[in-house]
């Protein structure tokens, strides 16, 4: 007998499942994140949406946040890249 790995049906076949005495292991659930690419996304949406409104001083504060933010993954990205080029060599 084949014993399911995960329950697609939701939480009455699981119950349904135990009830039979199959085990049924669940995906664990991750938390959302919001990595900094993101973040500048969104701050240089909410800094073109406030330069059409008017709101000229939230839209430059959002901008250089937004530029901030995209900097600083490009850095870590060039960071990480460079790490990985160096240990695949030295594995390699």
């Amino acid at each position: 007998m084949v014993r399911p790995i995960f329950s697609a049906a939701g939480d009455d076949a699981a119950r349904h499942d135990r009830r039979r005495g199959m085990a049924v292991r669940r995906a664990p659930r991750r938390q959302p994140s919001m990595s900094l690419l993101k973040w500048a996304l969104i701050l240089a949406i909410v800094s073109i949406i406030a330069g059409v409104f008017g709101f000229g001083g939230v839209s430059t504060a959002a901008a250089d946040v937004a530029k901030v933010f995209f900097f600083i993954f490009v850095v870590l990205t060039a960071i990480v890249f460079i790490a990985g080029i160096a240990l695949y060599k030295k594995v390699t």
